[in-house]
């Protein structure tokens, strides 16, 4: 009896090691599925250079080292373009619109697969501008729960709506529908219990309904049923494509709300245990592969 505990313990610790193998398995590819592809993405806005108006209509296009296009679009009637290039390196510019110059300009987009950068174009009918791309900005595509860099990158870049925390507190309303009502370029519809969102477009006044998500996950519920606005930790407002971040898309193309709340205090203790065996877990398997 007493020889046979010892085999009886092994046997326990493989099986817990074979479970905890099973479970890290199950969960790194859900946290791989959830990074972004590992793309471009080049947004920006194109203007007059004399009058800083937004150009619409012009063809813009992302270029290898030999001129060929890899992808393009044209301009909103903002002047605004956004571009995914899958699989590139540094890239370069073609920028063309009937009575402006056009050019191209060569390695104008500097960055990397999974990053994006934000520039700022500019045109003049009797010349090219010397020096005719700026960068707004750029970002390494981060995974989408984490809307605290994203908000940052987006205020800086110009692009999109959003509230957090002690903002959301400064407008002192009830429920969330009041606090959506509080945001330029959003009307809600509907019944006081059911009140739906609808994107205004601020070009020629067409609404949509944009996708919206809650923590990440799509949402089903009434927008008054997420509580009250003081549990919001953040709102991101992206009107349509163009301003869409890379982590969140609307196939509709009306575009994205994002809405972050806190934790639910009642789900803390299961969330802890589960990330405490996944730990153990990968312990586990470092312990068995550095053991033989």
């Amino acid at each position: 009896m007493l020889q046979s505990a010892p085999r009886q313990v092994q046997r326990s610790t493989q099986r817990f090691v074979r479970r905890c193998v099973t479970l890290a398995c199950a969960v790194f590819p859900l946290a791989i599925a959830a990074t972004p592809a590992h793309t471009q993405i080049v947004r920006g806005r194109v203007i007059d250079a004399m009058t800083g108006r937004g150009l619409d209509d012009v063809s813009i296009s992302v270029v290898d080292d030999r001129g060929q296009s890899l992808a393009g679009t044209i301009t909103d009637p903002l002047g605004r373009f956004r571009i995914e290039v899958a699989g590139a390196a540094r890239t370069g510019l073609r920028v063309e619109r009937p009575g402006y110059r056009g050019f191209i300009a060569a390695d104008a987009v500097p960055t990397s697969r999974g990053e994006e950068v934000v520039l700022e174009v500019r045109l003049a009918t009797d010349r090219i501008v010397i020096g005719p791309i700026s960068v707004v900005g750029r970002r390494r595509i981060g995974a989408p729960h984490d809307w605290a860099s994203r908000i940052r990158f987006m205020r800086t870049a110009g692009i999109g709506q959003s509230l957090v925390r002690a903002e959301i507190a400064e407008r002192e309303v009830v429920q969330v529908s009041d606090l959506l009502a509080t945001i330029p370029d959003i009307v809600l519809s509907g019944p006081p219990r059911a009140r739906s969102v609808l994107f205004a477009n601020g070009v020629d006044d067409a609404m949509c309904p944009p996708r919206i998500f809650l923590n990440g996950r799509t949402l089903t519920a009434p927008l008054d049923g997420i509580g009250p606005p003081l549990l919001i930790d953040a709102l991101e407002l992206y009107n349509g494509p163009v301003e869409e971040p890379a982590e969140f898309q609307d196939p509709s193309g009306c575009g994205v709300l994002l809405i972050w709340t806190r934790p639910d205090p009642a789900d803390a203790t299961p969330t802890r245990w589960r990330r405490a065996i996944v730990y153990l877990g990968m312990a586990a398997v470092g312990v068995v592969l550095f053991s033989r």
